[in-house]
């Protein structure tokens, strides 16, 4: 492998992607070297491009002269900067200076963007079309090819999310409340993406527990099957970053209800293995999550007994 795909392969945004993915990603790269003080990414200028860290060190600035703070210093072979050109048409948000002599891949936003929607015909990727579906189309229709090239756009975007301190789906999640970055992108390197269409069962009952769910995208039911054979929904699933499945942890037995997505729906899966190697690499991040969860499991309750009350009380 070369020291560039090295690089790239080092790099946590492209974790999961083979040596031909990557070598098919290097090719569209512009290799740019930066002098120490150069500034690489002007604030408020457009996002246009992705940018990975081959050699060097650079520094992540707000603001100018006196007014400037230093966000971050990046100096790991692999780390990468102005992600968010790819899910979010906002000007950039910082300026980015090479510390010293920084040797950068740059990746244009367009670029990207095509490669990502590539179709394979075969093994050695020969013909391969371009296909315009890949983007527009609903989870439940895609063809095999743009399901799993959608998954691979999906990971990376998610990535893309998790870096972003004080975004919205991961930082917020009940789950992971109280992580730190490093963690919490740990996560999403051993999570798996799934996508269904709505009407698709995620979880059925009496399945049995074998991973934690957190909504990404989409909007999921929870049913269970009543003594008069008919389905009772329990609860609907809307937020971001909100979680279910969570009692496998503790006993890894058949499912008590069934979860449904009501239409096109993202979801990151930990498996109880994956969760068993995080643990493993963060131990304290165990003690956190399972607070977490109790805390969680304790409102629920609260709102089953307030739900019980009112209808005993009709």
């Amino acid at each position: 492998m070369s020291p560039e795909l090295e690089v790239l392969s080092a790099s946590p945004l492209m974790h999961g992607m083979g040596e031909e993915e990557l070598s098919a990603l290097l090719s569209t790269a512009e290799r740019r070297i930066y002098e120490p003080g150069d500034r690489i990414v002007e604030e408020g200028t457009p996002s246009d491009c992705l940018f990975v860290l081959a050699d060097g060190t650079v520094e992540v600035v707000k603001g100018d002269g006196d007014q400037a703070v230093i966000l971050n210093t990046l100096e790991e072979r692999g780390d990468f900067f102005g992600e968010m050109s790819l899910i979010d048409i906002l000007p950039r948000s910082a300026n980015v200076y090479a510390g010293g002599e920084a040797k950068i891949l740059a990746f244009p936003k367009q670029v990207l963007t095509t490669l990502f929607a590539r179709v394979p015909n075969g093994p050695d990727d020969a013909g391969a079309q371009y296909c315009p579906q890949l983007v527009a189309a609903p989870a439940r229709g895609r063809c095999p090819q743009c399901r799993t090239l959608a998954r691979r756009r999906r990971r990376l975007e998610v990535m893309v999310t998790a870096s972003t301190v004080g975004n919205d789906f991961l930082f917020a999640s009940p789950l992971i409340h109280g992580l730190g970055a490093d963690e919490i992108n740990r996560l999403v390197e051993l999570a798996e993406i799934q996508e269904y269409g709505g009407g698709d069962t995620v979880v059925a009952e009496g399945s049995t527990g074998d991973a934690i769910f957190l909504l990404y995208a989409g909007e999921l039911s929870v049913y269970t099957h009543g003594e008069n054979g008919r389905d009772i929904r329990l609860a609907q699933v809307q937020s971001r970053g909100a979680f279910f499945g969570e009692i496998a942890l503790a006993d890894p037995g058949p499912r008590s209800a069934t979860v449904l997505a009501e239409g096109d729906s993202v979801l990151l899966k930990l498996s109880l293995e994956a969760l068993e190697t995080f643990f493993g690499e963060f131990a304290d991040a165990q003690v956190v999550i399972l607070r977490n969860i109790a805390r969680v499991l304790a409102q629920r309750l609260r709102d089953s007994n307030a739900l019980v009350t009112s209808i005993a009380s009709r």
